[in-house]
């Protein structure tokens, strides 16, 4: 998984503006235990800091999935909030806006109870505008408003100015 992830860190990190890591939802679907995909997630942002050491980082929780992996994901989840501290980066917890009242992904999110529909990636996107207003390199200097567009993908997310 490593080389999987920080291959795109090695080619597309120049002076980004910031970086979204989403990252481990496959892994705890292929049984990866939760320790295991933590230590990755702690590499990646190691990786990060390495080769953009000033540049906002965001670690973004696991998004829900069906419920019988809400115990797991809730784990990982705890271990990316220390993460997320231990390495000055933010946690961005897309638990309360995606989940059920059982831990699953919300009904009007999916149709699989696996993947996003176009709702649940309008409101994983609605989380990550919160963050991106605060990002100095995208608020600008001028006048005008610079539109800042929010895209989702399963690669670590680097945000270019």
């Amino acid at each position: 998984m490593m080389e999987r992830l920080t291959t795109p860190v090695d080619t597309s990190i120049d002076a980004p503006a910031a970086v979204f890591l989403p990252v481990g939802t496959n892994d705890i679907g292929m049984g990866r235990s939760p320790d295991r995909v933590a230590a990755d997630m702690r590499r990646l942002v190691g990786a990060v800091r390495d080769r953009a050491p000033e540049v906002p980082l965001f670690v973004q929780t696991v998004v829900p999935r069906q419920r019988r992996y809400a115990g797991r994901i809730r784990e990982l989840n705890g271990a990316y909030r220390d993460i997320a501290e231990q390495s000055d980066a933010v946690y961005i917890d897309l638990w309360p806006a995606l989940a059920d009242e059982n831990g699953g992904l919300r009904a009007d999110f999916t149709r699989d109870r696996l993947h996003l529909g176009g709702a649940g990636y309008a409101a994983w996107v609605e989380v990550l505008r919160s963050y991106t207003h605060s990002l100095p390199a995208l608020a600008g200097k001028t006048r005008r408003r610079r539109r800042v567009t929010v895209a989702i993908v399963t690669m670590p997310i680097v945000w270019f100015s």
